[in-house]
């Protein structure tokens, strides 16, 4: 089988049309359909194929990304960042240091720099960034430890993958703003 003939055969056949219109690869060996037969789409129409191979894509995009450094993945824990993210939610970041304000970023704990943070960009300035908590009263941040210098900023969060019910992009939002995805 030639390249057109392999092309021809992942096309719908136009010339059928109707209800009855059965492809010829869901016929019986007789060459006719039987009478209680129902047409079935094969093969996949070119929507699906296309949807499917966007997805493939983007999943290899994502792990040749992670293999190669430009990702990681991080859990939160604590409720500082309540609404928008809950303890046990994980996300994927990317790794970066330019971050606007209403990014929602992981730094490193400036008391503790083993520690990372999950915190929300308050306010950007020339060397360092402003960072807090989407629930103030449950957040330790920047009003209590200062501006975060910019070689502390690990990345910028850009998807939640857990929970299954909350998975999604992690919008751009104003400190306290409950910005979760629709």
């Amino acid at each position: 089988m030639n390249i057109s003939q392999s092309l021809r055969s992942l096309l719908p056949n136009r010339r059928r049309q109707g209800a009855d219109a059965v492809s010829a690869r869901s016929r019986p060996q007789g060459g006719c359909a039987q009478p209680n037969e129902r047409p079935r789409a094969y093969p996949p129409q070119p929507s699906d194929s296309w949807a499917t191979a966007r997805t493939a894509a983007s999943a290899l995009a994502g792990l040749g990304a992670l293999a190669i450094g430009r990702l990681r993945r991080v859990e939160v824990h604590g409720p500082s960042m309540l609404p928008v993210l809950a303890a046990g939610d994980r996300l994927l970041v990317v790794v970066t240091r330019r971050v606007r304000a209403g990014d929602v970023v992981v730094v490193r704990d400036p008391a503790e720099p083993g520690r990372l943070v999950v915190k929300r960009v308050h306010r950007v300035a020339a060397g360092a960034i402003e960072v807090r908590g989407d629930n103030a009263a449950a957040s330790r941040d920047s009003r209590d430890y200062g501006p975060v210098p910019r070689r502390l900023v690990v990345g910028r969060a850009c998807w939640r993958y857990h929970p299954q019910g909350r998975t999604g992009r992690i919008a751009r939002g104003l400190v306290g703003e409950a910005t979760t995805p629709q």
